[in-house]
């Protein structure tokens, strides 16, 4: 057991080592998609309403420039009490100016002009929401406030989905397909002076900007606030971006080429080669600084009378020039050489 203890340590080292570069690319991206997993569900129930919203708002915005002599679309109006009120829409008739608010449900709606909270219900599922009456009201009586008791605009709330009301509808609410009838015929009518001067005073009292909106946006996080009796945490949402950036950085990584890492004996410095010496033979000649062809053995043709043995013995000689091929060769030859 002692001695695998190493091993086990040095293959675990090595699978580490291995993939490293695999889990550094791929967490990322898995981390990102489990946190964009747990926040698309309230991302999504946030999101849908306001869409849906913005969608009825659109369709009623349509209806209302065809068949009204002016209008204006989501303005904010100082509602005297040192704050803001959002209005979806400001319609002007040859009668009445038209105060306008949108609700783009489907299903059931129950609810009654005098109830404060509204049920929509879809099969099993239902949820509150505020009277939109009352919500309109509130709307109504800025408008007033700021044209004063010469004119008196009404109020009309529409549904643009395609609601049914089980207990009947309540008094001023509508339908997007009766939204025509209930503002009349306006066009080639004139407008009273009084009440186009009464228009565009409202006109000039509506906002915008950026500015009001961010006041407004920071009344209603305070109401909430204080309705919930806690501030309203944004954790999901952060959740949602946070999962997206770790995507799109995982992304990156995994688009990038992919290479296993070398084991550590591969990443060892490649030994050196061997310094090339000079042949030490007397017939080899050889430069470092330039090189030369490959040299070759020069062959001396023996002198006429000399025997085979002399011959092999000079050859055996240019091969290993030692002491004993020096006397073998002068042996053979009959005389002393010297070294060639």
């Amino acid at each position: 057991m002692d001695g695998l203890q190493p091993l086990i340590g040095e293959i675990a080292n090595q699978l580490f080592t291995q993939l490293r570069p695999l889990v550094t690319q791929v967490g990322p991206t898995f981390l990102g998609l489990l946190l964009l997993a747990t926040a698309l569900p309230r991302l999504l129930a946030v999101l849908r309403p306001r869409l849906r919203g913005w969608s009825g708002e659109r369709r009623v915005a349509r209806v209302l420039d065809r068949h009204c002599l002016a209008t204006c679309h989501d303005r904010l109006l100082a509602d005297g009490r040192g704050g803001w009120t959002q209005i979806d829409h400001l319609a002007l008739t040859a009668e009445t100016i038209w105060v306008i608010e949108t609700k783009h449900f489907g299903c059931h709606i129950l609810g009654r002009a005098h109830e404060a909270r509204w049920t929509q219900r879809c099969g099993r599922n239902q949820h509150d929401f505020q009277n939109p009456l009352r919500q309109n009201h509130a709307h109504l009586q800025a408008v007033r406030a700021r044209l004063g008791d010469a004119h008196q605009p009404r109020g009309l709330v529409v549904f643009s989905g395609r609601a049914s009301f089980a207990r009947g509808r309540p008094a001023g609410v509508t339908t997007l397909a009766e939204l025509p009838d209930v503002l009349g015929a306006s066009a080639g009518q004139s407008v009273p002076i009084a009440l186009q001067v009464a228009w565009e005073d409202l006109l000039d009292a509506t906002r915008d900007d950026k500015s009001t909106r961010r006041a407004h946006l920071a009344q209603l996080a305070a109401r909430h606030s204080r309705e919930n009796g806690r501030q309203h945490k944004h954790m999901i949402p952060l959740i949602g971006v946070i999962g997206l950036a770790l995507m799109a950085f995982g992304w990156q990584q995994l688009v990038q080429p992919w290479r296993m890492p070398t084991s550590a004996p591969a990443r060892l410095a490649a030994p050196t080669p061997a310094p090339t010496t000079t042949p030490r033979h007397p017939h080899v000649r050889a430069t470092v600084d330039q090189p030369t062809p490959p040299a070759r053995i020069g062959w001396s043709d023996p002198e006429p009378g000399e025997s085979e043995a002399c011959k092999l013995a000079i050859i055996s000689v240019l091969i290993e020039d030692t002491a004993e091929t020096r006397r073998q060769r002068a042996a053979a030859c009959g005389k002393t050489t010297a070294t060639p």
